[in-house]
């Protein structure tokens, strides 16, 4: 019975070490997982900020835009906030800034004290737009342009 009771006792001690064994292993999935899932994280916060670069470069591409108009003037809009543009005559070294006004249709721009010192108007619409202003010499100046 010696060893009857023996071969037991060795049998559960094994079981129990066994039992003690298996919340280790737990413990070492458990931490496995969590690295693995840290890893995602930060490779998931690298895509983002990747593509929220890329969205911004392409808002800014958008935001510029140059037209042709009727009269041969060249004019760049860049975009400066919701409600601003920067318009700037590529045949001089002019620019101003315009407000959004209230437009029936499309997008209206203005600024009293704009190109010259003088008003300035900008009024766009599916890639149309119409430019009033006064040059230098004081003559007002309204022609059509064509985004480009």
């Amino acid at each position: 019975m010696n060893i009857k009771f023996l071969t037991a006792s060795v049998v559960a001690a094994y079981a129990l070490s066994a039992c003690q064994t298996a919340p280790t292993k737990v413990e070492k999935m458990e931490k496995k997982m969590d690295s693995v899932k840290m890893d995602m994280e930060k490779k998931m916060d690298s895509k983002k900020t990747s593509m929220e670069k890329k969205m911004n470069s392409a808002k800014k591409a958008v935001s510029q835009q140059r037209f042709e108009c009727r009269n041969g003037m060249t004019v760049s809009i860049q975009r400066a906030g919701d409600s601003r543009i920067i318009l700037g005559i590529d045949t001089d070294t002019q620019k101003t800034a315009l407000t959004q006004a209230r437009a029936a249709s499309g997008e209206l721009y203005v600024n009293d004290n704009g190109l010259y010192g003088k008003r300035t108007e900008w009024h766009q619409k599916a890639g149309k737009a119409v430019f009033e202003f006064n040059d230098k010499y004081g003559n007002l100046v309204e022609t059509d342009c064509s985004k480009i």
